[in-house]
């Protein structure tokens, strides 16, 4: 098994802050969690920084990787202005500290997710005892040679900084005698401490050996997925508000991707499917007053495709409306089972040319028609999306050619959707170390959108 190693430009640093929800009048936690996230996603549903935890009175903000101490609270602070309205429409306060001084950890409330269900399943005991909160703080290096001497040498200061961090001396309403009692709850977990320190990389590798085959074994049967992020979205990713899943992973390597940061499936949060099915029936209220749904997306959806075809069968069994967002490169993953699972597929098809779409894309073209042709043979709804990029897409002859290959699949093509080229993934690509080949390519002007659109309707599509 290879450890990839997420290399970090010299230096960043990233903050993650778990915050109880607490009630000003009895100081007790409330479990609102669920609530406020669904609230506040479905206000900034692209803001993405704000998280469950284990506990349902509890929130995570999440900053994004920076230079500097000072930029990570200034991630903090904006986060806690954007979430103070939804806090407070619950009658609530956030409050930072290491343990809750009264409540018993029996009481409260774990959240919806198998895994940790799993978790306490596992731990018994001392899992139902994570009345237990903390900041933690992420440095990345950039080179892996430099990895285990830094956390080596870190060994010999860990006790000044839990010195620094300490913050809980109360527990279920005893003054513990200890400044940092949250050490010792987590100490008593089975997986908790310090392995013996690795000698190498390989012996790094072999800590975690065990950990990573259990979890692409569970990824093989679909049980288990790798997740960018799910957003809350109306009239986006399909008709009416949907629940938007962006999974890990993607065959192609479009010159505008705005979600590069999906392009490689280990870099996704492991989530089961159990997991996304709950959250999917709870918002089956919101699908059928808006007549929406759920949308897998990506990365590229199909490069999961057992995954897929578990959320699509439990969300149909549901009733609830399902639609695949894909470039249709891996159509031959989808298999006639899971198309009998799928209502809508948002198609996109990036050229209407051999050449031009190996230069978008990397890959050939073939396979989307073969992709568009199946689902013209089963009936499918389609909406085909095209991405217009002036400089590289918008020749009127390569748009022609894109509307004669839409017209092969015409009893099922109920819309066109002409999408602008615009800047919003730059940032990501810098962060990333990639290299970003559109810097300089501006948005196409109006006109140009416009008469984009007309040869699309000329064929006598709808057009948006």
């Amino acid at each position: 098994m290879s450890l990839r190693f997420a290399a970090s430009a010299r230096s960043t640093i990233g903050v993650e802050w778990e915050l109880q929800i607490i009630d000003p009048v009895t100081l007790r936690p409330i479990p609102c969690a669920p609530e406020i996230l669904a609230e506040f996603a479905h206000a900034h549903p692209a803001h993405g920084r704000i998280h469950s935890e284990m506990l349902r009175n509890t929130l995570e903000l999440v900053s994004r990787p920076r230079r500097t101490v000072a930029e990570c609270a200034a991630d903090m602070v904006t986060a806690l202005d954007m979430l103070a309205p939804f806090v407070e429409a619950h009658d609530a306060v956030l409050v930072g500290s290491g343990t809750h001084p009264f409540v018993s950890p029996s009481s409260q409330g774990v959240s919806e997710s198998e895994r940790y269900g799993a978790l306490v399943d596992r731990t018994q005991y001392w899992g139902r005892q994570m009345l237990i909160f903390g900041p933690h703080v992420h440095v990345g290096v950039e080179d892996r040679g430099k990895v285990l001497p830094i956390g080596e040498h870190l060994l010999a200061h860990l006790p000044h900084l839990q010195s620094l961090a300490a913050a809980s001396p109360f527990w279920d309403g005893e003054d513990t005698g200890y400044a940092d009692n949250r050490a010792w709850i987590f100490r008593q977990l089975p997986h908790a401490g310090l392995p013996e320190w690795p000698e190498d990389w390989e012996g790094l590798e072999e800590l975690t050996d065990l950990q990573r085959s259990e979890r692409l074994a569970r990824m093989r049967e679909g049980t288990l997925g790798s997740i960018h992020s799910w957003e809350l979205v109306t009239a986006v990713d399909g008709p009416g508000t949907r629940m938007t899943v962006f999974l890990n992973g993607c065959p192609l390597r479009c010159l505008y991707c705005h979600n590069p940061d999906t392009f490689l499936m280990r870099d996704g949060e492991p989530v089961t499917a159990d997991e996304l099915l709950r959250r999917m029936r709870r918002y089956r209220g919101v699908f059928r007053a808006s007549k929406g749904g759920i949308t897998l997306s990506g990365g590229e959806v199909l490069m999961q495709p057992a995954f897929a075809a578990r959320l699509l069968a439990g969300a149909k069994r549901m009733g609830i409306h399902t639609c695949i967002d894909t470039s249709g490169y891996l159509g031959a993953n989808c298999t006639d089972e899971m198309l009998d699972d799928i209502d809508l597929v948002l198609l996109d098809v990036k050229s209407g040319d051999e050449q031009t779409y190996k230069r978008v894309t990397g890959r050939s073209l073939a396979p989307t028609i073969a992709f568009g042709d199946r689902l013209a043979a089963r009936g499918i709804e389609t909406w085909v999306r095209f991405v217009l990029v002036p400089g590289l897409t918008d020749d009127p002859a390569n748009v022609e050619n894109v509307a004669r290959i839409v017209e092969r699949w015409r009893p099922v093509v109920s819309r066109v959707e002409v999408l602008p080229f615009h800047q919003m993934g730059t940032d990501k690509w810098d962060a990333l170390g990639l290299t970003y080949h559109l810097r300089d390519t501006r948005p196409p002007e109006p006109e140009l959108v416009e008469s984009t659109r007309a040869i699309f309707r000329s064929y006598g599509f709808e057009v948006h």
